[in-house]
């Protein structure tokens, strides 16, 4: 008998055929996920970017047809997270979870993971403000009381680590009011932040609100001031309507503070195959839009963003340049941000040159 009289032979000769000349028959997109992504968070539990990230995760699950494992990973700055994702393969499996200006420029700059933006595409979890906070018998009980205080000198502030924006964020506020050298002490994230603040072991913090959202609307940490937002945020503290005061609208010399806006993006490493990447960015989107997420990130002083494709990408490009030459100011650079061909603020544009990337 010939090949070609055999019909199983003859149909498999065809199905190899059409595959070479379609690519394949089931797109990457319709067959993924096979088994569970995983997201690995570079900060411990309860932290901002844990907080921002879960609720998402798992609206995603149901769009996705498949749990999500979300994994905490901490230490130096995420950068043992972002060195475990780099080294798995890149078949969307495993995604990443961390604040923005870490992969825009702050593990670069701090020469501690040689990554940036354009490695990665961002998707942007939620915003939030960060926020100046005391235990609730503090001597210091407003935003005047505070600047006083650091006029006086030995300051000790609890902050997530060194080169963090609660850390850049006191660093500006404490040039702009004219205040003494701080030590600052890191506690690898904002919630033991809070909760370091709250036992006394720092007089005073600079934390991510979501992270210690409860305690206070417990009336256990008192907000004196909301940095990276251009409006002043409520809150209910104990049945009672609290406004706190965006910093820039009260201390001259901090109104750029209010244009940095932190969130904690979900990370797909370009690398991953487009479909798959396609795949993700929906499942995001549509998991954005869920009641349950907007209800989450209001009752934790967050807002939404939803923000996918080139919308993050301009905003990874730009937090580059805001954090990064901030960074140098506070001399948090291990390596100059002119080094790296980052432009100033000033001279930022979008695109950078050389940028055309495929969605």
């Amino acid at each position: 008998m010939s090949f070609f009289r055999n019909k199983h032979w003859a149909m498999a000769v065809f199905f190899m055929l059409f595959v070479l000349l379609t690519g394949s028959v089931v797109s990457a997109d319709d067959s993924y996920p096979r088994r569970p992504p995983n997201i690995v968070i570079g900060y411990a539990a309860g932290g901002g970017t844990d907080t921002a990230i879960r609720p998402i995760a798992l609206e995603m699950e149901k769009y996705l047809g498949s749990t999500i494992t979300v994994l905490n990973m901490p230490g130096a700055d995420s950068a043992v997270a972002v060195d475990y994702v780099r080294n798995q393969p890149k078949d969307g499996y495993w995604l990443l979870g961390t604040g923005a200006d870490s992969i825009s420029v702050t593990l670069r700059i701090k020469n501690l993971v040689d990554t940036n933006w354009r490695e990665w595409e961002a998707m942007y979890t939620m915003f939030g403000p960060d926020g100046l906070v005391v235990r609730k018998d503090s001597p210091i009980k407003n935003l005047d009381d505070a600047i006083e205080f650091l006029r006086q000198g030995n300051v000790v502030c609890g902050v997530t680590g060194l080169g963090s924006s609660p850390h850049l964020f006191f660093e500006e506020l404490n040039k702009a009011v004219g205040g003494k050298p701080v030590t600052y002490v890191p506690h690898g994230g904002c919630h033991p932040a809070g909760v370091a603040t709250i036992a006394g072991e720092v007089p005073i913090a600079l934390v991510t609100l979501s992270a210690v959202w409860d305690f206070v609307r417990a009336g256990e940490l008192r907000v004196l001031a909301a940095f990276g937002v251009e409006e002043p945020v409520k809150v209910e503290v104990k049945g009672e309507t609290v406004v706190i005061p965006n910093i820039g609208s009260k201390v001259p010399g901090t109104e750029e503070l209010d244009k940095w806006k932190k969130s904690w993006p979900i990370f797909v490493h370009r690398d991953v195959p487009a479909p798959i990447r396609a795949k993700l960015r929906e499942a995001f989107v549509w998991a954005c839009q869920q009641p349950s997420v907007h209800e989450f990130a209001e009752a934790n002083g967050l807002v939404v963003a939803g923000i996918v494709g080139e919308d993050a990408d301009r905003m990874m490009c730009f937090s580059e340049s805001f954090a990064g030459w901030m960074m140098e100011k506070a001399g948090q650079a291990e390596i100059s941000p002119a080094e790296l061909g980052i432009p100033t603020v000033e001279e930022w544009v979008w695109p950078p040159d050389n940028w055309d990337y495929q969605y």
